[in-house]
């Protein structure tokens, strides 16, 4: 009974030596997850435990989706401290990069409109074929009222 009591500490003593391990090994890291968002950074869906932990791993670190003690989904383009349990005292933090991700096709949103080209009023900016449908219809809207 006491050999079985003591390799059952040592097993535990093991477990918990590498779980250790594992939390010196991702403390402090930087990962970067790319997400859709809106001009005014805030995401179109989230990124929790799941995002973090595939993020984690294709840095070659592996640990559970448990392990993220996220209190709430992150729904905003920022750089968060997000902080791992892997037990009642053995803790890391790792630091996420959330960013906006172009779409192939898809033309990045500016944060304000585009200037027109020197030496042309903005209502010049180009025959209307050439410019997106919603300015072109402002256009002829604006040419309307004249």
């Amino acid at each position: 009974m006491r050999k079985e009591k003591q390799r059952y500490l040592e097993e535990l003593a093991r477990q918990r030596a590498e779980v250790q391990a594992r939390a010196v090994l991702v403390d402090g890291k930087e990962v970067t997850i790319a997400a859709r968002a809106n001009p005014e950074g805030h995401l179109y869906g989230s990124v929790g435990p799941a995002q973090i932990v595939a993020a984690l791993a294709d840095d070659g670190l592996f640990i559970e989706s448990e392990n993220v003690a996220l209190d709430e989904p992150i729904r905003q383009l920022d750089k968060y401290e997000v902080p791992l349990r892997f037990g009642e005292d053995i803790t890391a933090t790792i630091h996420v990069w959330v960013v906006p991700v172009h779409v192939e096709g898809e033309e990045p949103v500016p944060a304000e409109a585009p200037a027109a080209e020197p030496g042309q009023a903005p209502a010049e900016a180009g025959p209307p074929e050439a410019q997106p449908p919603q300015a072109a219809a402002e256009d002829k809207a604006a040419e309307e009222t004249v």
